[in-house]
């Protein structure tokens, strides 16, 4: 893979829609996935690398994370 630039754009336009840094956005993976559009940046090639960061659902935490126990921690601010 080439090397990045280190040019951001905020907004960039694919398929006649408009995406923006800081959206949630729909991608596909081997499913479709929700996400967030961290940074839209170019390679030295020129071609559009779009820096997505994956959102995880409550259903798909290890059940480690999922406890009664767990929660009450969390909404006390402990974890």
């Amino acid at each position: 893979m080439g090397r990045i630039s280190t040019f951001e754009q905020e907004d960039i336009i694919i398929s006649q829609v408009k995406y923006r840094t800081g959206s949630f956005i729909y991608y596909q993976s081997s499913i479709q996935k929700l996400g967030f559009l961290r940074s839209i940046q170019r390679d030295e090639e020129n071609k559009i690398i779009l820096k997505i960061q994956q959102l995880v659902f409550y259903e798909e935490l290890p059940g480690i994370f999922k406890g009664i126990s767990r929660q009450q921690r969390a909404n006390s601010g402990e974890v």
